[in-house]
Formats: structure tokens, sequence, C-alpha cells
């Protein structure tokens, strides 16, 4: 697994190349984590590209979520497929992080959230 990262307006968009196994975990927490330390703290997180992801990669995700949101960040996810939405509705994860469609979709959300937090 990959995750490319790439930046649109501001927002860091990390694509995931593949499904998201316990074995390739650490990596995504890794790309995830030197994204805060770089100080970008809006992030899109593409799916597009997973068929899976194992509770272990939903605790990164939500643990990065959470770090971001302390840094007065965010981080949404973008184009999930329903498996993966499923297990996002069993954990309750869709009730704390927003879902979008496309990758369009969550940025211009990233955009509007840090334009209303700004004023």
């Amino acid at each position: 697994m990959r995750v490319t990262i790439s930046e649109r307006d501001a927002v860091a968009v990390a694509a995931v190349d593949s499904s998201i196994l316990q074995e390739n975990v650490p990596m995504l927490r890794a790309r995830l984590s030197q994204l805060l330390e770089e100080n970008r703290r809006w992030i899109v997180i593409d799916l597009s590209k997973a068929n899976y992801l194992s509770s272990m990669g939903v605790a990164v995700i939500v643990d990065v979520k959470l770090k971001a949101n302390k840094a007065n960040g965010d981080v949404k996810l973008a184009c999930v497929n329903q498996l993966i939405r499923s297990l996002l509705d069993i954990t309750n994860v869709t009730r704390k992080m927003d879902i979008f469609s496309t990758v369009d979709e969550a940025i211009e959300a990233v955009k509007k959230e840090a334009r209303e937090r700004e004023e």
C-alpha cells in the first residue's frame, strides 16, 4: 500500500492506493502523522482505491482526526465504499467524522469549515 500526498486549495489529500490491512497500518500512521508534524492540519483521506479498512486502520484515522482537531484542523473521508461505510457505521465513527462521495466535495467542506473557524 502507498499513500500519495497532494495539495489542493491548502488541503492535504492523502490518497490510499489499496486496502488498509493490519500490516500496512504503521505506514498509514506514519504518513498521516507526518502531515500533522508539517502543520498540515486540514486533511482529506481518499479511499477510492481501498476495498477494505481494518479496525486498526479505523483507529489510526480516528487518532489523526483527534490530533488535527487539537491543532484547530480536521480530517474528512472521501470515496468510501459500502463495506468500509458499514464498518464506520458499526463503530460509530460516522457520528464523529464527515464522509463525502468525492474528494472535491470533501475539499469544499474543509474550505468552508476553515473559513467559519477564522470568522
